[in-house]
C-alpha cells in the first residue's frame, strides 16, 4: 500500500523495502539513513518529495540524497528516488538508485548536481568507476555525462553545468 509520511521518516534500524509502493514525504525528510539502515526497493517503488526550489544552494530536498545548487529558480520541483537497476543502451547496469527530477523551469539551469549513494547500492560496480548517466526518456536510452567528480570518502558524484534535469543514475563508463 502507498504511504504518505506527514513529518520525518526516521530510519532507526534495518531496511525499509518499498516493494513496488510509493512513499510520499509530505512535509518532512528522511532521517538516519546510513550504510546499514536505509531504504531500498529493487522490485520497484519510489520515494517522492515535492518542493519549491528558488536559487537552491546545496539543497537536499527531503534529505533524499541529492544536492542541487543553481542561481536559477527551478520553481515547483518533484523529486523521485527509486532503487531499481537501470540498464544502458549497451547493456551496462547502474547502481541500485536513480532520481527523476522534474522542475517547473527546466532550461538553462547551469546547476551543480550531487548524487549521494550507499555502498549497498553499488550493484557490483567498482566504486572508483562511478560516472553520471542521464536519460531524457524515463530510462529507455542513457547518455554518459562527462566531467563527473567522484568522492569515494563521502560517497557522492558531482556534476557542474547541468542545464536541465530528467532521470539520473550512476554507473560505470566501461
Amino acid at each position: 500500500e502507498n504511504i504518505v509520511v506527514e513529518n520525518n521518516l526516521n530510519i532507526d534500524q534495518g531496511k525499509l523495502d518499498l516493494n513496488t509502493f510509493k512513499l510520499t514525504l509530505d512535509d518532512g525528510q528522511i532521517i538516519g539513513e546510513d550504510a546499514t539502515n536505509y531504504i531500498t526497493g529493487t522490485n520497484g517503488g519510489y520515494i517522492e518529495y515535492s518542493t519549491i526550489l528558488n536559487s537552491p544552494d546545496q539543497e537536499n530536498p527531503g534529505n533524499l540524497g541529492i544536492e542541487i545548487t543553481s542561481v536559477s529558480n527551478l520553481g515547483q520541483t518533484v523529486i523521485r528516488r527509486g532503487h531499481e537497476e537501470q540498464t544502458s543502451n549497451t547493456g551496462g547496469k547502474s547502481i541500485l538508485r536513480y532520481y527523476d527530477i522534474t522542475p517547473t523551469n527546466n532550461a538553462g539551469l547551469n546547476a551543480t548536481f550531487r548524487i549521494y549513494y550507499n555502498h549497498a547500492e553499488l550493484n557490483g560496480i567498482p566504486e572508483s568507476e562511478l560516472e553520471s548517466w542521464r536519460s531524457t526518456d524515463d530510462g529507455s536510452t542513457w547518455s554518459l555525462i562527462e566531467g563527473s567528480i567522484l568522492n569515494t570518502t563521502n560517497n557522492w558524484v558531482q556534476l557542474s553545468g547541468v542545464d536541465a534535469f530528467s532521470r539520473w543514475t550512476l554507473a560505470s563508463a566501461s
